[in-house]
């Protein structure tokens, strides 16, 4: 799956949880993860780990609007930068 698309599961899931559609944005997180996981450059994955640990953590506490910034500016946002190489 390209970035794109785990992008727009992101944004979607994001969209769930501030309409208070919990479950919704919760499936959709967890595929959009199994997905980001599966396809994710290992230079993003520091950033990405403390990321999705941040988000793990709010869902876990039920603050379903800092999970929707976290997911819509934070991880969208790393998931946006320039992949970069490794030097040879």
């Amino acid at each position: 799956m390209n970035t794109e698309n785990i992008i727009q599961h992101f944004s979607t899931a994001a969209r769930y949880f501030r309409l208070g559609q919990e479950a919704f944005g919760s499936q959709l997180l967890r595929l959009a993860i199994d997905d980001l996981l599966s396809a994710a450059d290992e230079n993003h994955y520091p950033t990405l780990g403390n990321t999705l640990a941040q988000a793990l953590a709010e869902q876990q506490r039920q603050d379903w609007f800092g999970l929707a910034d976290t997911l819509e500016y934070e991880l969208i946002e790393v998931l946006k930068q320039p992949q970069s190489k490794s030097p040879s």
